[in-house]
């Protein structure tokens, strides 16, 4: 009975570590940045004539992406935790992560080929683009706040 009580511990979901939390803080950023920016430019998005704003409104959002992405590694390597213990494992979440990411973003940029075959203009590609960022970033950070909750998915033998 011992053994089961074990068991079912052993693959319960631990508490988040701070890498982990760091993870789900840029999740959260990225999504909200996502979510406010489609709201926004929907408008636009489907309409010919662009405004000098509009391209403006786009680089702020770019520029809001880019400061997050810079600052999510900073306030990780500043933390310092358990998960520094182990290098083989966080660089092998990190690959996983970073894979399931590229996928969705290689996916992604086949469809904006295609939709420049279609005349679409170039603001409604660079928008189609920068969603297939944002779910790719998205895809990378749910993944890495995956593997630091069920550490056994994270495992090499997986």
């Amino acid at each position: 009975m011992q053994k089961t009580l074990q068991l079912e511990t052993a693959n319960a979901p631990k508490r988040l570590s701070p890498r982990g939390i760091s993870a789900g803080v840029s999740a959260t950023v990225i999504l909200l940045i996502g979510i406010y920016y489609l709201h926004s430019v929907r408008e636009v998005l489907f309409t010919t004539n662009v405004s000098a704003g509009s391209f403006r409104f786009l680089m702020n959002i770019v520029i809001a992406i880019v400061f997050v992405e810079v600052i999510t590694p900073v306030v990780t390597f500043l933390s310092r935790d358990e998960d520094a213990k182990d290098p083989e494992r966080e660089a092998l979440i990190t690959l996983r992560a970073t894979r399931n990411a590229h996928l969705i973003l290689s996916t992604g940029i086949i469809l904006g080929f295609e939709l420049a075959s279609m005349s679409m203009t170039a603001f409604q590609i660079a928008n189609v683009l920068l969603l297939v960022f944002v779910l790719s970033e998205m895809v990378k950070y749910g993944t890495r706040m995956l593997f630091y909750l069920w550490p056994s998915l994270g495992s090499q033998d997986v």
